[in-house]
């Protein structure tokens, strides 16, 4: 019979009969098996003695093969979500597809590639067998007792069939089983270009030397044809690709997005396609920290999630209650645009508030991926938050919420494998590259200076009023150099916390007029007064935690650091009012500013501030 011939409309019919048939049988079968789901387990105890089995995802490069590839690559994230983390009991069979369930589309099954009478085709769930092989081969190399194991009729070149090592399934007649004598946990991940399987067992005794069990299958063949490269237009098979928009695969970037900070939304426009997809939280042009403009042809957006987040933000309760919807609603919305990812994409560039959701489902595996860093991690703000605790020990915003250690998990992890993270703060570059992680550093955006405003006898404090801001330096500060403070910030502390100390409002004591913006708070994403401050010329006193080099450096918590350094400023200040030029736009009155911003610790400013002309030509 012509090769052509074998997907003939009868012989799809009869095929499919026997599947069902083979099916019910099956379903019968199992039932006096009784067999069980193993439960997933909160961590995995990477301590204990483990095996391992991986195998490449890309075994065909050409475009002819890219999508079935990457539905395969799909489906695969789909199916080892079941299988990631969970408990095979001693003595208990373990079933592949009793664990994993029927593929279908409504659990995010796509076309993807499979082996069925000598030939590769389109299939719901197609290339989940590369799954049961990785875990056919780690089960012997545990020693495990195979029970069920089927080999591919065919051998595809570089698959574990060419090593005899393969277990083909197929739903539910055709199963891997197999059973431990010791309890033992799963472990399956993938990377941008593997699938990793692991087993950990406490009793483990690798058997590495272990050969599969000997099968013999009559007219196997290697070699089987694709329907995209057989070229048998007549085969009922490749008729059913017409119109599903199979034959022109179309690789692309995606790029998950969340605050729009004009650092980020340069370097994208500096280097995305036009063909390449932007998943922002709302539509082009919306106003406001999630607006973000156009910045090619394709756009999509989750409007709806999104705004879901916002009313989240604004219901009442306690900072630890808000902080804890907030990171629920950012997962949902890190769900949604999961959902608009297409399966060609091979390259992510995601914002690390969106990490960890995406680490859990699985969106990442078979992905290189890059992190746009719109906050710290959540691993460096717990550090950062505790170290500060032992200073004030009973300031509530130090102490008040913790991220769950299962998240902090997710994150961290994904950070590891992450292909390059990009930040303009230089804090939290610091941080990850103190542990093995290098970042690209890439330029704040100074905002356009205001009007200039004649200066004042008072600290600009940009709050909000918290003890992780800072805000009790800044008070203490104030009060022993007997100075107002200008506080921009809400209220969080009781009212009687700026006792003893004038506070101005932004509207009558602005930024651009204070003798200094004074920030030294324990962590901060984007400091948006501090870059303020610097465009309009006026001297940032804050910790390494707002993440500019152009600061003067003060440690978090550090009353006497404050008060020296305001008072360095303000002496320059007076030294500027007797001896700058007349002409405020000197290149002379203006270089000295630039040597002041790259001061970094309070005790380098004096040595500085002796050998100023002018450093402020703003005072005069």
């Amino acid at each position: 019979m012509a090769k052509g011939n074998n997907h003939t409309l009868s012989r799809q019919v009869v095929f499919i009969a026997k599947s069902n048939v083979l099916r019910l049988c099956r379903a019968i079968a199992n039932r006096k098996s009784k067999l069980c789901i193993c439960a997933k387990a909160n961590q995995i105890d990477r301590s204990l003695p483990f095996v391992e089995s991986n195998s490449e995802l890309w075994v065909d490069e050409t475009l002819a093969e890219k999508l079935l590839q990457c539905g395969k690559i799909e489906n695969l994230r789909v199916a080892i979500q079941k299988l990631n983390g969970i408990i095979i009991p001693a003595g208990q069979t373990f079933s592949f597809w009793h664990q994993i369930g029927r593929p279908s589309k409504l659990k995010g099954y796509v076309l993807g590639r499979e082996l069925r009478e000598g030939c590769i085709i389109p299939a719901i769930g197609g290339g989940i067998c590369q799954l049961s092989n990785t875990l056919y081969d780690v089960a012997l190399k545990a020693g495990a007792t195979i029970q069920e194991r089927h080999r591919h009729s065919q051998i595809i070149p570089g698959s574990a069939a060419s090593e005899d090592r393969d277990a083909t399934v197929a739903w539910n007649y055709i199963d891997l089983r197999f059973l431990f004598q010791f309890d033992c946990q799963l472990e399956a991940t993938l990377t941008d270009s593997r699938l990793i399987i692991r087993l950990y067992a406490k009793d483990l005794i690798p058997n590495t030397s272990r050969k599969p069990i000997p099968l013999k299958i009559a007219g196997r063949q290697s070699g089987p044809q694709s329907c995209y490269t057989c070229g048998e237009f007549a085969c009922r098979r490749h008729k059913d690709l017409i119109g599903l928009g199979l034959n022109t695969p179309d690789a692309c970037t995606t790029y998950l997005l969340d605050c729009a900070w004009p650092e980020f939304q340069k370097w994208i426009k500096s280097s995305v396609e036009s063909q390449e997809l932007v998943i922002t939280p709302f539509p082009v042009g919306f106003k406001g920290r999630c607006g973000w403009q156009k910045m090619c042809e394709y756009h999509l957006h989750s409007g709806f999630t999104a705004a879901l987040r916002s009313v989240q933000a604004r219901r009442r309760g306690s900072a630890s209650e808000k902080r804890s919807r907030q990171l629920k609603a950012t997962d949902m919305l890190a769900r949604a645009g999961a959902r608009k990812i297409p399966i060609t994409s091979v390259r992510l560039v995601v914002d690390v508030s969106f990490l960890a959701e995406l680490q859990r489902i699985g969106t990442l595996g078979g992905r290189s991926y890059e992190v746009l860093m719109s906050r710290a991690p959540i691993k460096m703000i717990h550090e950062q938050l505790e170290g500060a605790s032992i200073s004030d020990p009973f300031a509530t915003s130090l102490s008040d919420f913790r991220a769950d250690n299962e998240r902090v998990e997710l994150e961290w992890m994904a950070l590891c494998r992450a292909s390059k993270i990009i930040t303009p703060h230089h804090g939290i570059a610091k941080w990850l590259e103190s542990r093995g992680i290098k970042a690209e550093i890439i330029d704040w955006i100074l905002p356009e200076p205001a009007v200039e405003e004649k200066k004042g006898n008072y600290l600009y404090f940009p709050g909000p009023t918290m003890a992780r801001e800072g805000a009790k330096a800044v008070r203490d500060a104030a009060k022993a150099l007997h100075l107002s403070v200008s506080v921009s910030g809400a209220m969080l502390e009781p009212p009687s916390f700026w006792e003893g100390v004038t506070i101005l409002s932004p509207q009558e004591a602005p930024l651009e007029g204070s003798i200094a913006v004074v920030h030294p708070a324990a962590l901060k994403d984007r400091p948006t007064a501090c870059l303020r401050a610097l465009s309009a010329g006026i001297p940032v006193i804050a910790t390494s935690g707002c993440g500019i080099s152009q600061i003067i450096e003060v440690s978090f918590g550090s009353v006497d650091e404050v008060v020296a350094a305001v008072q360095g400023v303000i002496e320059a200040r007076s030294s500027a009012k007797t001896n700058c030029p007349s002409d405020p736009q000197s290149p002379s009155s203006r270089s000295v500013p630039q040597k002041l911003g790259q001061t970094r610790s309070v005790k380098r400013f004096t040595a500085l501030r002796q050998s100023m002309v002018c450093p402020f030509p703003h005072s005069a």
